[in-house]
């Protein structure tokens, strides 16, 4: 269900007086749900090209593992961190300081 966190998350940026606005999604690397409206993945995605549009910054983390996993973040989030725990205050850091 990322797409309905997305655009839960979207519709309350757009209430907020900041400038910039930044969604930082955690994911497992596996969109996986699928129903009457699509799946998962392809909702998602237009979701964040949407989100990008209207100048909300979206950064995928990803701390997983898999390769097919690791295709589907890349797929999915045009900003995204993938990393192992300890490497994450630094590698999240450096994306947030080239959004400023």
């Amino acid at each position: 269900y990322l797409f309905a966190a997305l655009d839960k998350a979207t519709s309350e940026l757009h209430q907020r007086p900041e400038r910039d606005k930044v969604i930082i999604c955690i994911h497992d690397g596996s969109p996986v749900w699928s129903g009457r409206e699509g799946r998962d993945l392809d909702l998602s995605i237009t979701r964040i090209t949407a989100a990008e549009k209207q100048a909300i910054k979206v950064i995928g983390l990803f701390l997983g593992e898999g390769e097919e996993e690791l295709r589907k973040m890349q797929r999915l989030f045009p900003r995204l961190v993938h990393c192992t725990t300890p490497q994450l205050p630094d590698k999240l850091g450096k994306v947030l300081v080239n959004l400023a």
